[in-house]
């Protein structure tokens, strides 16, 4: 298929033609109605269908169309006001749910008239569809994007068929005397929910750009902050090539993305360079660590990021084959239910977590089964009352899970037996809680529990070793084993890991089952 750009809008009729021939084929457009629902600016806008049926957004905008909507706010005259991605955002945050929660801000649409007091309105229908019906529509929907071409004023770009959930790369390259074959073009394939994956619009790089480069842009506004993530995430796919002190430089443009333009499309690149940085030579994060702290800074830029980013629908999540983040908004009545976060493998041979599956459950409904996940973190229940938030808005609970130790360096601890689960909640500092928060693991290393010694359940304390980090199992209520499963109890809320310590010399097992000698 060849478009051009700029001719989104086709793409987006194309995409509709397809959903609505699906929709159709299966009897769901029979008596349809449309439906206007309106949020001012700074607001938020639900839309909920009755029990049975499914939202299909018609129409969206963010801006200004009308001087007789949302009166209480400047400049209400200019109605020639347009954000050109709200129809993909509410698409993408509506379409096949329920119900849905979008905030009409300029975190989430951008703004197409600066000055001007705007408001989101979308048409939408409840589609009635029963359960077999969604099922098949679904399976007529695809999990990949086809390949495309890109007509530019400089000739054709091609990106690739490419699975949802990853980065596609041109075809062409940049001519580079360095031998690095930079591609001349990124573009994101967006799973969606109830259309399939589309392809989010290309990114185009700069050929002669460095890390150096990067590091002295300001970021000055989310076109650019997009562009300097994107160009990042390029760079450093040539892992063998970063030294120490790159390390430290792409740690802190991280923290200046996670600060400056906190967008679930940044995150998107951040969490690819964060993957990136985690297959770099050890001795060099080593350094970076022992210098300014590159790895400490980038784990503490993802959680940053995980407070603060803009969400277009309650939930954000971005797996990697390295790193996992999700990130929600949710009320303090879910949050007293006992939120938890479980990750499980396919069962194929691939460690890789995009080959498993992440699920969010609370405790007080009995989800989440997390004696079978690979790995888990349970919040307590009721915890508004132990924190005293009395904030009757949302909180935002936040979850980090790392394959490796990679960005945890202490050289005298070895490493971890395990993955590396971490939770927050936005603006709370969770310890000496009442109410345990409980973590499984299951041991990535194949050893019997014959050889074990000692079971230590750790926590990374950002503070210990003067700034550097180390494991610390301070806070540690108890440790138990049932069926290959190892529960810790700790009574603060933090990254975990489990530490593993065979018969033999006193010496930890490894995430591969080998024991490490100091």
């Amino acid at each position: 298929m060849i478009v051009a750009v700029g001719q989104r809008s086709v793409l987006q009729l194309c995409l509709w033609t397809r959903v609505l021939a699906v929709l159709f084929a299966f009897g769901a457009y029979q008596g349809v109605t449309a439906e206007v629902g309106r949020a001012c600016e700074r607001q938020r806008l639900t839309i909920t269908c009755d029990e049975g049926e499914t939202i299909l957004v018609l129409e969206a905008n963010y801006g200004r169309t009308s001087s007789s909507v949302c009166t209480q706010g400047p400049r209400i005259t200019d109605i020639d006001c347009f954000a050109e991605s709200t129809m993909p955002t509410m698409s993408q945050a509506c379409t096949g749910r329920r119900s849905c929660t979008v905030r009409a801000s300029n975190s989430v649409f951008g703004d197409p008239c600066v000055g001007t007091y705007k408001y989101l309105e979308v048409v939408y229908s409840c589609l009635g569809m029963t359960t077999e019906q969604m099922t098949t529509a679904k399976k007529d929907l695809q999990d990949f994007c086809e390949e495309e071409t890109i007509e530019t004023e400089t000739g054709r770009v091609v990106f690739p068929r490419t699975d949802g959930g990853s980065f596609a790369y041109s075809e062409e390259n940049c001519t580079s005397s360095s031998g690095f074959e930079k591609p001349l073009a990124s573009r994101f394939c967006r799973l969606t929910t109830g259309r399939g994956a589309e392809w989010d619009p290309p990114v185009f790089l700069a050929c002669d750009v460095s890390l150096r480069n990067l590091s002295q842009t300001p970021v000055m506004s989310p076109e650019v902050a997009l562009a300097v993530a994107t160009e990042l995430q390029v760079i450093t796919t040539e892992t063998e090539t970063l030294s120490s002190d790159d390390v430290t430089v792409v740690s802190v443009i991280i923290e200046e993305l996670a600060n400056a333009s906190p967008t679930e499309e940044i995150g998107d690149s951040l969490l690819t360079t964060i993957d990136n940085l985690m297959h770099v030579d050890a001795a060099a994060l080593m350094q970076s660590q022992q210098g300014r702290k590159g790895p400490t800074r980038v784990v503490q830029a993802l959680e940053t990021f995980a407070d603060t980013v803009a969400l277009t629908t309650e939930t954000y999540t971005s797996m990697r084959p390295s790193v996992v983040l999700q990130a929600a908004d949710i009320s303090l009545e879910e949050l007293d239910k006992g939120q938890g976060f479980a990750f499980s493998l396919s069962g194929n041979d691939s460690s890789s977590l995009t080959e498993g599956s992440v699920s969010s459950f609370t405790a007080e409904d009995g989800g989440g089964n997390p004696q079978t996940a690979d790995i888990s973190i349970t919040l307590p229940t009721n915890l508004s009352n132990i924190l005293q938030i009395n904030d009757s808005a949302a909180v935002r609970v936040s979850y980090t899970l790392y394959n490796d130790s990679s960005l945890f360096v202490q050289p005298s601890q070895g490493a971890v037996g395990t993955r590396i689960i971490g939770g927050r909640i936005a603006g709370q500092q969770i310890k000496n809680l009442s109410q345990p928060v409980v973590l499984t693991f299951a041991p990535l290393g194949d050893f019997s529990p014959e050889e074990i010694k000692e079971v230590r359940c750790v926590y990374w304390d950002f503070e210990a070793d003067a700034g550097q980090g180390a494991w610390s199992n301070e806070g540690c209520l108890n440790t138990t084993e049932e069926n290959g499963r190892f529960t810790c109890n700790f009574n603060h809320l933090t990254n975990f890991a489990v530490i593993f310590v065979s018969i033999s010399v006193s010496n930890p097992i490894s995430s591969s089952g080998k024991k490490h000698h100091s």
